[in-house]
């Protein structure tokens, strides 16, 4: 998806925050829905993602093939216990 294929409040939002929800996804297999999010990484430009790990981090997949140091986590979401406080 491109941003210039998001609604008009949804392209504002990606462009201020850098990254927007797309929708819920549920693949083969997956036990669970997952919240997909158009992110937008300062050196490949936008990508779709879902949180990873622990720490529920969106990272660009062109960006964790590069040397340790140009590993990035373009942004994270906060914990489902830290929301609810």
């Amino acid at each position: 998806m491109k941003a210039s294929d998001l609604p008009l409040g949804k392209r504002i939002r990606f462009r201020i925050f850098g990254r927007v929800y797309l929708e819920h996804r549920q693949h083969e297999g997956w036990s669970g829905s997952n919240p997909f999010y158009l992110v937008n990484c300062p050196e490949h430009g936008p990508y779709e993602d879902y949180p990873h790990g622990y720490r529920e981090e969106l990272r660009c997949p062109k960006c964790e093939d590069k040397p340790c140091d140009r590993n990035r986590v373009v942004g994270s979401q906060p914990r489902r216990q830290d929301m609810a406080a």
